[in-house]
């Protein structure tokens, strides 16, 4: 019988390999052969050809997952349900307890309720659920869950964690945050996977996030 042991080691092995079979070349400090500095980006050399369709090339995309592939609702939206729900439920309580106004308990509760639908919007609002790859290899367009789009350079995009965090979540759905110019602020967004299988390229995947241009 195999351990659960066993089969959590082998789902982070599977995310390891997704991401990339050589995961230190993507921590790489200094220039190497595997990058290249021009016209302002820093440029990485996929070993794999990338391949195109009418001048895009899909990368991630949570909207193409194999049917037999489990999806999972990410921590952050989970955490955030659970933490208004006990507000709502000891507002309940205290109503009970102590027979709080009509005015003071119809407040309680909807203030966790408007509270939940802000902070899921917060996240899902900004959840990219498909990034694709231009010819030029400088930009990328994403998808929204929303169904909008918008074109980003790769150079403007910041991580906020790093992607270790992403074999962390092999059993979770993830909401992966990233950072870019909106105006004279920054806005961060969140990188949206159901399940590993969302990364259809782990290599220039990783080199997004981290800000690095694709040399074709």
């Amino acid at each position: 019988m195999i351990s659960k042991f066993t089969l959590l080691r082998n789902k982070q092995m599977r995310a390891l390999r997704i991401l990339g079979t050589r995961p230190n070349r993507f921590f790489a400090a200094q220039a190497s052969s595997e990058y290249e500095v021009y016209d302002d980006n820093v440029f990485y050399h996929p070993n794999r050809k990338v391949e195109f369709q009418s001048g895009k090339s899909v990368i991630f995309n949570n909207n193409d997952l194999p049917k037999y592939e489990p999806k999972y609702t990410p921590w952050d939206v989970k955490e955030t349900t659970l933490k208004n729900f006990l507000g709502v439920f000891g507002c309940v309580g205290l109503n009970y307890l102590f027979n709080l106004s009509t005015g003071l308990y119809s407040v309680g509760v909807m203030g966790f309720g408007f509270n939940w639908l802000y902070q899921l919007y917060s996240t899902m609002g900004h959840a990219i659920v498909k990034i694709e790859l231009h010819e030029d290899g400088k930009n990328i367009t994403v998808t929204y869950k929303t169904g909008g789009q918008q074109v980003l350079k790769i150079k403007e995009i910041q991580k906020k964690q790093s992607e270790k965090e992403l074999v962390q979540t092999f059993e979770e759905g993830f909401l992966y945050p990233v950072e870019v110019p909106n105006g004279t602020k920054s806005q961060t967004l969140y990188i949206f996977g159901s399940s590993q299988e969302a990364i259809k390229n782990g290599e220039v995947f990783r080199a997004i996030i981290n800000g690095q241009a694709i040399k074709i």
